[in-house]
Formats: structure tokens, C-alpha cells, sequence
């Protein structure tokens, strides 16, 4: 019985505090209407007085003293006076806007008809625009003198009228800052309304609805419903000893930069919230007697707490009737699950028999457990297994390509001498070859990583028109070689896209290979088509947002319909025999609907044999209100890529030194020749540790760092070599065959400024060498 009385408990104290936090919330909601409708009517005003001034000073800057055109103004200004407004006028310096001493400026709030043209009829008062030497004395002109800025004034008690007010005033000045005028609109505070109420309301409001209080920041009061004289009078709350625990509370905190909040007063048996009026300095408190809010809270919750016990009594003695006659079926299965496993029931009591047999179960479903722990142990060591033989794979064939490429680039420009054009073309060849493996390479890690969900993509803005015209560039060598025509067809104004911009041209140069490889020599074409399409006119897309389609259509030899669905799984290939007339590994396609699907497109396909195909990519947009790439529609010509090194390499001075630090003897002849042909001089150290020794003797001017080296890898040599002061400024390039996930960020947290992957070009290795040395010196 106990957990069902502490269930009851906490229904019914649940009950009751949410109760209570309701009807504190419907209190605040009150309170912040009033002080948002409060807060509207005094900007109204100011913008309203500050419009005044505006007027004012265009026909002072227009040379304009004319009474009657002030005359004018203002009334013009009468037909649209905010509501709180009781008053307002403009007091000029002598000689200041006009050429006599006073003319009238506004009506008093008494006359009911407002913007009338004054001379006509007598029955209006009026109030003159005064000459501020007349009138000195007036606190509110002084104030604004002094600050030189616009403000709200304290309430005080008007002279004329027994009303309490609060004045706007700021000054009047020229175009050249000389002091003109001063503005002044006055608000009656009785006019603020806050507790608002129908005749008809009036007779059924008591005190136990509570009431709402209007003060100041220093507790003046400006409105009280249960007595309005002491509003009228400007009393401070804190003089009303009820109140003055509570109203401690709220200017403490207020103090602390609290703008709304709830307080309890046990003298006044009340929650009070209070909330600050944005625009001024006052605070707002609404009050509610602590029974209004824990009578019906606690009611309603004692109520809930014994319907819910009378329905839970109901539901268990139906439970408990239910149980008896299914029990019986339960036991039996249990004592033909003991007796398969050899364990025996003795017990005659239905529970215990339940209890013995439920326990043995669980003790099974342990070791169920425990055994998929191991697998599941096992499957973690098995992933990281294969990310380490990924890794190292990865290094070890990377480290000879960096060799051959390097060495191939070297002969090509003529670093080790002068080649024929026979051997010339062997050499492109030799790279040709190495480029491919290493696409191999590249689309092995990249598919890898998609597949444990290790791939980071980079998103950024970015022009499709740029991203598909330099994805043209790629393949326009190949294309020409077979005689195929290349088409770049945009529609006009195509939105930027927030996309990883490497990995859709990898995705697009992918595709384009492919229609370039399998249409045939002479006479094809290739057609790239980027628009934007609407996700209403896509059948398969439940969503209202739109996409840009990306279509890559060829004359190709075209797919058979049975072969489309095995085209996006890696390592397929459709014409896998021995004698196949294509080459390939089958990971591009895999790669591309990857690629797509992680930025939340797909890929389609329509082909047709003999014919040709079509991949369509479709990616989610959201288009931009400026883009940055506006490109026109129709057929555009391919604009070649112009990459050229900078040409003061020749200008390099021979006396900069560069330290390479490499395990490997070929990659480091293949680096060090290249850089002795553009002049530099050079030191070389195989690990870490002869590195830091070397980089102490001679400060080289920059260090090539490979990673991994046996003694000291490159990554704690680099940490070394930072904390030494005298080195700390060395720019350090990590120049590795390490290229999985993380591996740069490793490089660049050791404190290496750069970063490139094995196979290196070497003409980008001169001119990221050549910008460090720049950026250094």
C-alpha cells in the first residue's frame, strides 16, 4: 500500500503545483498586456513630440518666422495627438522661431474637437508658445538644457491643474546646433488606465480578483485601484507598511537587472508580479490573493488524487481477477521451461513458482546479453581494425606514388635534364597511370569513410555555375582526345547553395567521366543542364521546398533497365568479364549517390541502349535575395582554367634554407631535387629526433615534415620544436601520406601552418613554400 499512497501523493502534489503555475502564468500574461499597451502609448507619444521638432526645425532652416505658418503646423499635429498627450507646446528662446512674443499652440484635453481653425471660435482655450526667458523657472526646461537630450520627467503635480503629470521635453536646435526651442508634451497619469473595467464589471469585481499597481522605479506611486487619491497625491508605496516588505523584494530585484518576476507577500496574503516598462522608468505590479490561486488548485487536486484512487482500486481488483485465470497457463509454460532446463520448481504457491521461473529467465536472457556484448566488441575492434588497415594501405601507397608522381613531374621540367619528345610522352603516361591509381586510392578512403559515417562535409555558399563550369574543365582534355562535344546549358539567376563545393564537383567530375568514357569517339556530345525546379513538380518528394537539378545527359552506349538498380552499388560494374572494353573499379556511382544523399538529394537515372543516358542530381536550395553569380541561359563555352605559378620563384634568393625531414630516401631526393632546381639549399633528417637536432643547428628558414617516421614521428617533433622560442617561428608544412579523418587536424593542433597530402604536385609545393617564406619575412 505504501508506493500506491506515495503514487496518490505525488498525483495530487503534481496536480496542484500545475494548477497554481497556471494561474501564475495567466497572471504574468495579464500583467505584460498591460505593460506592453503601456509601453506603446509612450513611444506613440514620444515619436509624436519628436515629430514636433522635426516640423519645427525644417521651417526654422527654411527662414520661415511667420506666426501663422507655426500656427499651421500645429494644428495640423491636433488631428492625429495620441490619446495621453494632454498637452503640448514649444517654448522659443528669445527671437528664436518667431517675430512676436506668443501665439497659440494647442488646445487644452477639455475641448472635445481638436484641429479647428482657432480665431473662429471663442469657446477654446488656448495656450501661447512661450518665450523660455518667461518661463525659467520650469524644471523640465532646465533638465533638457542641461542633458541636451530627450526625456520623460519625474511625476509631479501640475500648478493649474491638481493632476499628477509627467512631461516630455528635449531641446530645439538649428543646423548649426544654436538652441531654438524646447519641446514639451505633458501625459496625465490618470490617463494610463490600467485597471480598465466596464461599468457592468464593477458591481462583480471585489478584492479577491486582486488588483494591479503602477510606480515608479522609486516606488512614487502613479496608479491604484483601491485607492486612486493616493495616485492622484503621488504617495510612495513603500510608506504603506503592507507593502513595503514586498515592494524591498522587488527593487532588489530589479537591481540584480531582473525585468519581470513573481513575489510572495504574506502581508498582503498575495502573489505580486511585477515587469518593468521598457521605455521609462516605471514597474509594473499586479497582484493576486494567495486564495484565489490555492483554493481551486488545492480542489481540483484532492479531487483528481481520490478519482484516480476510486480508478485505480477499480482497474486492480480487475487486474487481480484477470490474473487468476490467466495465471494458471503462465505457471505451466514456466515449469516446461524449467524442465528443459533441469531446473526444478518445488515450490506448490503460484508465486513462487511465477517468481522461480521468471528469475531462471532472466538469468538466460543475462547470458544472452553477455554474448552479444562480446559481438558487439568484437564488431568495434573489427571497424577499427579495418580503419587502421585502411590508414596503413593508405600510407604505404601513397608513400612510393608521392615518388613516382614527383619524379615524373620533376623529368617533365626538365630537373634532371633534357627529354625528347618520345620519352616526354612516356612520362605523361607514367602520371597518367599514377593520377588513376591514386583516384583509386582516394575513392577507396572517400567510400570508406561515407560508410562509418566519418566524413565531415564543409559546407559553404556556393555558385553551382562556377562549381559545373570548372567540372567541365576536368574533362575537356579527354573530351577533345575523342573528338565529343562539351555543352554547358544554366538557367538565369540560379540561387547559391550551401553545400560542401569539393565534394559536388567530386560528385559532378565523376559523372562526366563517366559519359565522356562510355560515348563514342567522333561525333558524340556531353550536355550539362543546371536548373532550378520546383518540389511541386517532383512526384517522389513529400516537401514544399524547392531544388536545383543537375543533369548530365550523354550519347553514350546506354544501361539496360535490368542493370540500373546494381549501377549505385560499390564495386559493381555491368561489364565486369575478363575481355571488357571499359575500364574501372565501380566506386564512382556508389561515391556520387553518397555524396548527394548527405546533402539531402538523390540521384535519378533514365537510360536507354543505343541511346544514351541521363543522371539527374537533385539538390534541396534555398535560394539567396542577392546571388552572387548571375549567369545567363543558352549554350556557354567551357572557359579554361589558368593556373600559373607565380613567376618570381625565379627571384627566390639561394641563401633560404628548407629542412626535409623524411624516413623515405626516394621521396626525399624526389623533394630536394625539385627545390634545388628553384634555387633553394637544403638539409635532410630521417626522423623527428635528427629533425629537432638539425632545425636547433641551423634555423632553417622552412621545415618539410613527414608524419609518420620511426624514432620520433613527425607530429612530436613538431610539438618539440614549437616550444623551443628561438623556433617557435618556423613555418612547418606536414607533408604526409596519412589522409583519413582527422589526420589534418592532428597536423595542424601539433602546430604545423599547412598541410598536404601524398602524392604532392610539386609545382604546389614550390608555391605554398614560396607564400609561407613570404608570409615569414
Amino acid at each position: 500500500m505504501t508506493p500506491v499512497t506515495i503514487g496518490l501523493a505525488g498525483l495530487g502534489t503534481l496536480i496542484y503545483l500545475n494548477v497554481e503555475a497556471d494561474k501564475l502564468y495567466h497572471l504574468t500574461t495579464e500583467a505584460d498586456l498591460k505593460v506592453k499597451e503601456v509601453d506603446a502609448e509612450l513611444r506613440n507619444s514620444e515619436v509624436f513630440l519628436k515629430s514636433i521638432v522635426v516640423s519645427t526645425i525644417n521651417l526654422q532652416n527654411n527662414g520661415v518666422r511667420s506666426p501663422s505658418a507655426y500656427d499651421q503646423m500645429v494644428l495640423s499635429f491636433m488631428s492625429v495627438r495620441p490619446k495621453l498627450i494632454t498637452g503640448f507646446g514649444v517654448m522659443q528662446t528669445p527671437n528664436g522661431l518667431v517675430d512676436r512674443q506668443w501665439f497659440g499652440s494647442f488646445i487644452e484635453e477639455t475641448q472635445p474637437n481638436r484641429g479647428v481653425n482657432l480665431p473662429e471660435d471663442a469657446n477654446y482655450s488656448l495656450v501661447e508658445l512661450w518665450q523660455v526667458d518667461k518661463y525659467p523657472e520650469l524644471q523640465y526646461y532646465t533638465d533638457a538644457v542641461k542633458e541636451n537630450k530627450f526625456f520623460w520627467s519625474k511625476p509631479y503635480i501640475n500648478a493649474v491643474y491638481p493632476v499628477p503629470l509627467v512631461t516630455f521635453a528635449g531641446p530645439i536646435r538649428d543646423r548649426n546646433g544654436n538652441l531654438i526651442g524646447i519641446v514639451n508634451g505633458d501625459i496625465n497619469i490618470r490617463d494610463l488606465n490600467l485597471n480598465e473595467k466596464s461599468q457592468s464589471n464593477e458591481k462583480s469585481h471585489s478584492k479577491d480578483d486582486g488588483y494591479s499597481v503602477f510606480v515608479t522605479q522609486e516606488g512614487m506611486i502613479l496608479s491604484y485601484e483601491p485607492d486612486p487619491n493616493k495616485a492622484i497625491h503621488l504617495e510612495n508605496i513603500a510608506s504603506m507598511s503592507s507593502y513595503k516588505v514586498m515592494w524591498n523584494d522587488v527593487q532588489s530585484e530589479l537591481a540584480q537587472g531582473k525585468s519581470q518576476g513573481i513575489i510572495e507577500s504574506d502581508e498582503t496574503q498575495s502573489f505580486w508580479v511585477y515587469e518593468r516598462v521598457p521605455s521609462s522608468q516605471w514597474v509594473m505590479l499586479q497582484s493576486i490573493p494567495y486564495g484565489t490561486v490555492v483554493n481551486p488548485a488545492l480542489l481540483l487536486s484532492i479531487s483528481a488524487t481520490l478519482a484516480a484512487a476510486i480508478v485505480m482500486a477499480f482497474v486492480v481488483g480487475l487486474f487481480i481477477r484477470y490474473l487468476n485465470r490467466r495465471l494458471q497457463p503462465i505457471l505451466e509454460a514456466c515449469e516446461v521451461k524449467g524442465t528443459e532446463s533441469n531446473e526444478q520448481i518445488s515450490s506448490n504457491d503460484e508465486i513462487s513458482r511465477l517468481s522461480t521461473a521468471f528469475f531462471s529467465m532472466m538469468e538466460r536472457q543475462e547470458n544472452l546479453l553477455h554474448q552479444l556484448q562480446l559481438t558487439n566488441t568484437q564488431l568495434i575492434e573489427s571497424h577499427r581494425l579495418k580503419d587502421s588497415f585502411l590508414a596503413n594501405m593508405s600510407h604505404e601507397l601513397r608513400t612510393p606514388l608521392n615518388a613516382i608522381l614527383g619524379m615524373t613531374e620533376s623529368l617533365q621540367e626538365h630537373i634532371f635534364g633534357a627529354v625528347n619528345d618520345r620519352q616526354l610522352d612516356a612520362l605523361q603516361t607514367v602520371e597518367r597511370s599514377g593520377n588513376h591509381l591514386l583516384e583509386l586510392i582516394n575513392d577507396i578512403l572517400d567510400l570508406a569513410k561515407i560508410e562509418s559515417g566519418q566524413i565531415e562535409l564543409d559546407f559553404e555558399i556556393a555558385s553551382i555555375s562556377l562549381i559545373a563550369q570548372s567540372s567541365l574543365e576536368f574533362v575537356k582534355q579527354q573530351a577533345l582526345k575523342k573528338q565529343i562535344q562539351l555543352t554547358l546549358k544554366l538557367d538565369p539567376n540560379l540561387p547559391n547553395l550551401l553545400i560542401d563545393e569539393r565534394r559536388i564537383r567530386q560528385a559532378l567530375i565523376n559523372l562526366l567521366n563517366n559519359a565522356v568514357k562510355f560515348t563514342p569517339t567522333g561525333g558524340g556530345s556531353v550536355t550539362l543542364e543546371v536548373k532550378q525546379q520546383p518540389s511541386v513538380l517532383n512526384k517522389t518528394i513529400d516537401t514544399t521546398q524547392d531544388y536545383l537539378q543537375i543533369s548530365i545527359s550523354d550519347a553514350g552506349i546506354g544501361i539496360a533497365p535490368e542493370n540500373i538498380q546494381k549501377l549505385f552499388q560499390p564495386f559493381i560494374q555491368i561489364d565486369s568479364a575478363l575481355n571488357r572494353q571499359f575500364e574501372g573499379t565501380g566506386l564512382g556511382l556508389a561515391l556520387v549517390k553518397r555524396i548527394v544523399e548527405l546533402h539531402g538529394g538523390y540521384v535519378d537515372l533514365t537510360s536507354e541502349v543505343g541511346v544514351g543516358s541521363c543522371f539527374t542530381i537533385l539538390l534541396p536550395c534555398l535560394p539567396l535575395p542577392n546571388p552572387q553569380t548571375k549567369i545567363g541561359s543558352g549554350n556557354l563555352p567551357v572557359k579554361p582554367l589558368e593556373t600559373k605559378l607565380s613567376n618570381t620563384y625565379t627571384d627566390i634568393r639561394q641563401d633560404l634554407l628548407i629542412l626535409i625531414v623524411d624516413d623515405d630516401e626516394v621521396n626525399s631526393m624526389t623533394v630536394s631535387s625539385y627545390l634545388k632546381a628553384k634555387n633553394y639549399r637544403f638539409l635532410l633528417a630521417k626522423d623527428g629526433k635528427e629533425a629537432i637536432a638539425l632545425t636547433k643547428a641551423h634555423k632553417p628558414d622552412l621545415i618539410l615534415m613527414d608524419i609518420q617516421m620511426p624514432v620520433m614521428d613527425g607530429l612530436e617533433a613538431t610539438r618539440q620544436i614549437r616550444l623551443d622560442p628561438n623556433l617557435v617561428d618556423i613555418p612547418i608544412i606536414a607533408l604526409t601520406a596519412l589522409a583519413m579523418a582527422g589526420d589534418r587536424e592532428r597536423c595542424l593542433e601539433s602546430g604545423a601552418n599547412d598541410y598536404l597530402v601524398k602524392p604532392v604536385k610539386l609545382k604546389n609545393l614550390a608555391k605554398m613554400i614560396q607564400t609561407l617564406l613570404e608570409s615569414a619575412g
